[in-house]
This record gives structure tokens, C-alpha cells and sequence, in this order.
């Protein structure tokens, strides 16, 4: 850990640090499944009670099962979702956003 990187901060970080490891046993290895196991480990599901109607069916989909939605969130004006992707496979991958409705957007 150092700040070698034209920062005007000190070049070492002083005080303990933690760092947590998780392991798990796989025939081989997968980018994908590494991702889906490295998120679900650093940003684990939080459940809380929720307000107004349930959700019964997801917003969207994906047209691949190769990139992660990593964020989901209404734009600040509320006119609009956010959506971040990864793909975890490095390569270049082709998606399409597939919404059940027209109301929350258009695929594509």
C-alpha cells in the first residue's frame, strides 16, 4: 500500500490494516463465477423490510449470462434507472437490456 502516484499524500499509510480472505473449493476456473463469488463476499445482501407494493418479477434482464449488473439505482431526477455492467470475462462482450414493459425503457 503506498501513494506513488503523484498524489500530494504521504507515500505509506501507518495503523493496522484488516484484509479478509475467502476460499472456495471449483473444478475450474470460471471469470464469471470468480465475479459472482468476489461480489457476493465484499457486498453481502442486506435484508430490510420494505415499503409500498412487492416486486414479484425482476425489472430487467440481461441477454447474457457473461457480464454482472454490479448497480441498479433510480437517476437523482427520478426519470431514469442507472444500470452498471461488468463484464468479468475481460472479453468484449454484446448485451441487451430486457425490460417486461415499455414503461421502464426500451430493450436495446
Amino acid at each position: 500500500m503506498n501513494n506513488h502516484w503523484h498524489t500530494n499524500y504521504r507515500a505509506e499509510q501507518e495503523g493496522p490494516t484488516l484484509f479478509r480472505y475467502f476460499l472456495r473449493v471449483h473444478r475450474g476456473y470460471s471469470p464469471i463465477e470468480a465475479a459472482q463469488f468476489g461480489i457476493a463476499c465484499s457486498q453481502p445482501l442486506l435484508v430490510t423490510r420494505a415499503s409500498g407494493p412487492a416486486v414479484t418479477k425482476p425489472r430487467f434482464r440481461l441477454s447474457s449470462d457473461r457480464v454482472l449488473v454490479t448497480a441498479f439505482k433510480p437517476s437523482d431526477d427520478g426519470q431514469a434507472w442507472i444500470v452498471r455492467l461488468f463484464g468479468a470475462s475481460g472479453k468484449t462482450e454484446h448485451v441487451k437490456l430486457l425490460w417486461p414493459s415499455r414503461s421502464h425503457g426500451s430493450s436495446g
